[in-house]
């Protein structure tokens, strides 16, 4: 007979009780972190709060400039600011 077992207000039985996070894990697909050095300007649109003019002004930084050595080197750009900034932070690189 299976166990009923409630996590979070979700019933699972034990037949299908989920697995450990490592291997919850091992399946997810992670997405990488977004490189602000080589992103397209599409690329860049798909940051929340990054539309056409912004990632169009990083783009054209970035050809002007040498490379960002750090993420926070972003608040150079017109139009981001240090909200902005962490709103994205998790999802870009700048090695």
């Amino acid at each position: 007979m299976a166990a009923l077992i409630l996590l979070s207000g979700t019933a699972f039985s034990s037949a299908d009780k989920p697995t450990s996070g490592t291997q919850a894990a091992a399946s997810k697909p992670v997405k990488q972190r977004l490189n602000i050095n080589r992103a397209s300007v599409e690329e860049l649109q798909t940051l929340p709060g990054i539309g056409p003019v912004l990632a169009g002004r990083i783009v054209e930084y970035r050809q002007k400039n040498p490379p960002f050595r750090k993420v926070e080197e972003l608040l150079i750009i017109k139009g981001i600011s240090k909200r902005k900034l962490e709103a994205i932070r998790s999802q870009i690189v700048a090695p």
